[in-house]
């Protein structure tokens, strides 16, 4: 129940309309190996969207998805969306370098 309050309220502050923000609170997440161990992809999976909502995450991709799925949306409004999915894409490589430097701390112990 706490949990859908806070959503409602999020919702209401970003400005954007609800399904628009429920989408993007639906994201998944999911890390990919990038071009060296310092630079993992975030692969972003909008609710709805099949694989056309899937896009390893970079800003100004995600802004160009935005408003092409979303012609309505003001700049700002399409601004503020690039920056909740950017927000669950710093999440989740976050996350995962935790669990990774974990994982790290037990495989060096048994060696």
């Amino acid at each position: 129940m706490f949990t859908g309050i806070v959503r409602a309220l999020t919702r209401r502050a970003s400005g954007l309309p609800g399904d628009v923000a429920a989408v993007l609170e639906a994201a998944n997440y999911s890390l990919r190996e990038g071009n060296s161990e310092d630079e993992p992809r975030v692969i972003v999976v909008l609710a709805g969207g099949g694989l056309r909502g899937a896009f390893a995450f970079e800003r100004e991709d995600a802004e160009r998805r935005i408003k092409a799925r979303w012609p309505e949306l003001s700049t700002m409004q399409i601004k503020r969306a690039a920056t909740m999915l950017e927000a669950g894409a710093m999440k989740a490589s976050r996350v995962s370098r935790e669990v990774h430097q974990k994982s790290n701390f037990v495989n060096r112990f048994r060696d």
